[in-house]
């Protein structure tokens, strides 16, 4: 079994990959990717914060002594199964990140597809 992990945006990320599907986790992924912060939360919008900690905890249990959790049933982010999850920090530096259970070269062509979806989506149509 391999584990990828991916990182970016100076704090954390994780491997991401293949398209959505109906069982993975948004929350997750919008944290993963950096799209919400949950430090940001703490300061500014306590209630988000709150609920996204609750959401985390109903999911993953912490492993041992170990800094990641581990899901309590199968979680997953872009269709890849996630296998840990780091809610407080990545290295040295404070952040949220994911460990997904993957290729490394799949993980990282799957988070150049996103990156590319993402940018056409965000690209103003010309005339």
């Amino acid at each position: 079994m391999k584990m990828a992990i991916l990182g970016g945006a100076g704090l954390v990320l994780l491997a991401i990959g293949l398209p959505a599907s109906a069982a993975d986790d948004a929350g997750l992924i919008r944290m993963a990717l950096c799209q919400d912060s949950w430090v940001d939360w703490t300061k500014k919008e306590p209630k988000k914060f709150e609920a996204f900690r609750s959401h985390v905890i109903s999911r993953f249990s912490r492993h041992d002594n170990d800094p990641y959790w581990v899901p309590k049933a199968n979680v997953t982010v872009l269709g890849l199964r996630v296998a840990q999850a780091f809610p407080d920090s990545v290295g040295m530096g404070v952040g949220f990140s994911l460990t997904v259970d993957a290729p490394f070269d799949t993980a990282r062509a799957a988070m150049r597809r996103r990156s590319a979806r993402s940018s056409a989506i965000a690209r103003p149509a010309t005339a």
